[in-house]
């Protein structure tokens, strides 16, 4: 197997920070859309963490 050149560009500034402002806007819209669900229509950390060994264990 020949060592073969891994090529790797750093993104420029510009793109960084508009993914940045991106993630941003989306979390914004996430959260207000959050605020107008009932409790019980919420999705909680624990939740998913529940949601994950339950697929978990249908996998095995």
């Amino acid at each position: 197997m020949a060592c073969a050149e891994i090529q790797f560009t750093l993104p420029s500034d510009e793109e960084v920070f508009r993914m940045r402002e991106t993630e941003k806007q989306r979390k914004e819209e996430e959260k207000s859309k959050n605020s107008r669900l009932k409790i019980y229509d919420k999705t909680t950390a624990s939740s998913k963490i529940g949601n994950i060994r339950r697929f978990r264990s249908d996998d095995a």
